[in-house]
């Protein structure tokens, strides 16, 4: 990992409300995915994550859309968990 300072004016736009998805993997690979609107923030979707695991392996990603050359994208940015893929 590098850290590097930042300058918080160099944002242009934050979500006060990002949607959250959990990706729950079992031993076989197995997965089922959540999509959580209106959490709190990360800390509230990882909650809900381990009170709903069940044993499974679960990843945490923010979701984010934008249109990029004309289409609109739907992507993910892990934030916490092994890589869903």
């Amino acid at each position: 990992m590098i850290a590097t300072g930042v300058d918080p004016r160099c944002v242009s736009e934050e979500d006060p409300q990002p949607v959250h998805r959990v990706d729950f993997r079992d031993e076989n690979g197995a997965g089922d995915e959540w999509r959580l609107v209106a959490a709190d923030d990360v800390h509230e979707a990882l909650r809900w994550a381990q009170v709903h695991a069940a044993g499974r392996t679960a990843s945490i990603c923010a979701e984010f859309t934008y249109v990029g050359r004309g289409e609109r994208t739907v992507a993910l940015i892990r934030l916490a968990g092994p890589d869903p893929a």
